[in-house]
């Protein structure tokens, strides 16, 4: 008589909600996972409906060369809307053999949006805005699947493959209508658009390990993909006060070949001392044909070397010395060089239309990084690293006039560097003071600077790097009662930065603090309440534009933040 494998069956339940200014989203989400003989399955899943309604105000002027106040109106923005989506993720592992294993894993999502987006406008001085007030609606579906094999085979001699091919497609239909009405509050602009977005990649990895030497780990392996997209936008003006009607229909078919091969060595020259040495060649092609263009082809390709130094510290358990010298290369987003255009509702320099480049090439550069970690008695590690980078076709958008509209559009603006300076730290006040309580304590904090080449004068750094950035926790469990009580505060700097010869911006500090408890019932159940953002702090943001002729632009921005409220219950079944 056969005995039957025993189940290993288990189950996790995830549900919770929030509310942020007074909108609530709820959530359920779980895994249900189980084991007979050679095969083992999991099944996780997520069920997610969001709303939001936030606001804002801008100020914008125009001030012509010999700075006389020429323009100025004030903008009252809204956003209102609501959305959801439903999503699993199976993966199914099956023990071929006792170093033989073929894993599958698939994903699918589906997702819906609602929303509308208002903004109006007061005139204080000069001509009105062309719309002085707008309403955008909009709605969205989306669906994106994927599914991955997996094969990892260990040999007798200890080599060892893992590959791995995959198959991912992502759809998305959308349409809006847009209705601006002039100063007198007669329509001037009805708007409709229908936008319809396909993306499928296939995908290949893998690598083959094997030891060729004493105390050499070898590797060699293979990246690759192969993206197909098609992107279709028809557009339809009305102007009921000429009347006449027009069109922008766009239709764009890009596809991207990527392919990286690699070698590396891990080199284990001693107890306390190793060397990695690698070598990695990427190559990606770019085509994009499209109704509004000439068709388009780009290819490069690099030899990015690395070399990576370890160096364990004698009298030591864990302390390590780190040193490495690499070449990075940085793919292009896809959204990035699609020339599909995103018009603003009142467009000026600064709240110009969107448009894809399709000639954007991706970044390189040449890093130094170096690091130190110490591991002190009774558990932690404190560590402080430094990094050096030398890039070459830095990517920043840019503004221009172009046909009588402003327009925003990523760049490459030649080379820069950057630099900066990490300090990171675990462990428990009772290892700063003698007889305090198991607190646990993190904190890390970072300082970068930055200089594109291109861009001379002050707040010369790249847009969206901080100039510096940090985060300090602290958590503790109590012993009496089941209860954790957490906090974490996070800062990130900012200040003005310049993005062009023509255009400086400058953002606001953003400071987050967030506060949580968690209450263990039993083994198997627990509850968390949470509060994020506590301070509520607004963003401001200040754009200015000064174009050829000396005419200057500028809007502030104040965009508030809200506290968000949530509670989590966790179940094991």
């Amino acid at each position: 008589m056969l005995r039957r494998a025993l189940s290993q069956q288990n189950a996790e339940l995830r549900a919770g909600a929030s509310v942020q200014n007074d909108k609530p989203t709820a959530f359920v989400s779980g895994n249900i996972s189980d084991k007979t003989g050679a095969v083992s399955w999991t099944l996780p899943y997520n069920f997610l409906r969001f709303s939001f309604a936030n606001e804002g105000l801008s100020e914008q002027r125009v001030f012509s060369p010999n700075d006389e106040l020429t323009q100025q109106f004030g903008s009252h923005r809204g956003a209102e809307g609501w959305g959801g989506n439903v999503n699993i993720a199976p993966r199914l592992s099956w023990a071929l053999g006792t170093d033989n294993t073929l894993n599958i894993d698939a994903f699918a999502l589906t997702g819906l949006f609602r929303g509308r987006f208002t903004e109006d406008n007061t005139p204080r001085s000069g001509p009105p805005p062309p719309y002085v007030s707008t309403d955008l609606r909009v709605r969205s579906e989306n669906n994106s699947y994927r599914v991955n094999a997996n094969w990892v085979r260990r040999f007798a001699d200890n080599s060892r493959i893992d590959a791995r091919v995959g198959v991912s497609r992502f759809s998305f239909d959308a349409a809006s209508t847009f209705i601006g009405r002039d100063a007198s509050g007669a329509t001037a602009l009805q708007r409709v658009v229908d936008s319809t977005s396909d993306d499928t990649t296939t995908t290949t990895v893998g690598k083959y390990t094997f030891n060729f030497l004493p105390g050499h780990n070898l590797a060699a392996g293979w990246d690759g993909a192969y993206t197909l997209r098609n992107d279709v936008r028809n557009q339809g003006d009305f102007y009921p006060m000429v009347p006449l009607t027009t069109r922008r229909d766009e239709n764009f078919d890009t596809n991207v070949r990527r392919l990286a091969l690699y070698a590396q060595d891990e080199w284990d020259m001693s107890e306390k001392f190793a060397i990695y040495t690698g070598l990695r060649w990427e190559a990606i092609e770019t085509r994009s044909d499209g109704n509004t263009y000439d068709p388009i082809r780009n290819r490069s390709s690099v030899a990015s070397p690395i070399l990576n130094l370890l160096w364990k510290l004698p009298g030591t358990d864990k302390d390590q010395v780190r040193l490495g010298i690499s070449r990075t290369y940085k793919p292009i987003n896809t959204g990035d060089i699609v020339p599909r255009r995103f018009f603003a509702p009142n467009n000026s320099p600064t709240t110009p239309d969107f448009i894809g480049n399709p000639n954007l090439k991706p970044e390189l550069s040449w890093g130094l990084d170096s690091g130190y970690e110490h591991y002190p008695a009774g558990g932690g590690n404190i560590g402080v690293s430094l990094y050096y980078r030398r890039i070459t076709d830095i990517v920043q958008r840019q503004t221009s006039f172009e046909d009588g509209l402003y327009v925003t559009r990523p760049e490459n603006l030649g080379t820069g560097t950057v630099r900066g300076v990490e300090l990171d730290a675990k462990g428990k006040l009772s290892q700063l003071l003698d007889g305090a309580p198991g607190v646990d304590l993190r904190a890390n904090f970072a300082v970068n600077k930055s200089q594109v080449d291109y861009l001379q004068g002050r707040y010369n750094r790249l847009d969206e790097q901080p100039p510096w950035n940090g985060t300090a926790g602290a958590d503790y469990r109590f012993t009496s009662v089941p209860l954790t009580l957490g906090t974490s505060f996070t800062a990130r700097g900012a200040g003005t930065v310049r993005t062009s010869p023509q255009q400086v911006i400058y953002r606001s500090i953003n400071r987050q603090w967030e506060a949580f408890g968690l209450w263990r019932f039993s083994p198997k159940v627990q509850l968390r309440l949470s509060v994020q953002d506590l301070l509520a702090q607004d963003n401001i943001t200040v754009n200015r534009f000064t174009d050829a002729t000396g005419v200057v632009t500028e809007r502030s921005s104040v965009d508030p933040r809200y506290r968000r409220f949530s509670m989590v219950w966790e179940f094991k079944l």
